[in-house]
């Protein structure tokens, strides 16, 4: 009788401990960062803008081994509902958001470290003011990264939260320092 109760302890116990790992866990990140334009540095500095990033909802894990985060994403006063960012092996997802609570519109890419705390976001321009084309530049786009306290900092954090997508991909950005 009590290598039963052993078994149904252990069973118990492990049944509990999976349930904890992929139960979802609420996630909040409130930071400062800034959004500038790749390209030299005179027009980074001229273009700095400072934004507040609000991440705001769940993070779940599953089966297969992946985390990822479901909620909202405010930008300055943007809010981005109905986010879904569940980053590859490079930390890279494309940014969908529900528009007018029926169709989901694209924002750009998002680079996130494995906890959610940092982002690095190239939101997507059109290519010409005729073209209804979307895309990101490497050479003259912006790109939004926080947190960050300064041109430094915010140049520092995209270089590392974007290192294996541009590597991989072998492609450069023009970060001109």
């Amino acid at each position: 009788m009590g290598k039963w109760k052993i078994g149904i302890l252990i069973i118990l116990v492990a049944v509990c401990l999976l349930g904890i790992h992929y139960f979802p866990r609420s996630h909040e990140v409130h930071t400062s960062g800034y959004k500038f334009h790749l390209g030299s540095e005179d027009s980074e500095l001229v273009n700095m803008e400072p934004v507040d990033v609000i991440l705001k909802g769940a993070i779940y894990h599953s089966i297969h081994n992946e985390t990822y985060f479901e909620g909202y994403l405010v930008i300055n006063d943007q809010v981005l509902d109905g986010v879904r960012i569940s980053p590859d092996e490079m930390g890279r997802d494309k940014l969908y958001y529900l528009s007018d609570n029926t169709r989901y519109d694209i924002y750009g890419d998002i680079y996130v470290n494995k906890d959610f705390t940092e982002v690095v976001i190239t939101p997507y321009e059109y290519e010409s003011d005729v073209s209804e084309t979307l895309k990101w530049n490497s050479v003259t786009g912006s790109i939004l990264v926080a947190p960050a306290d300064n041109r430094e900092t915010a140049v520092s954090e995209a270089k590392k939260l974007t290192r294996d997508f541009r590597e991989k991909a072998g492609v450069h950005w023009s970060f001109n320092e």
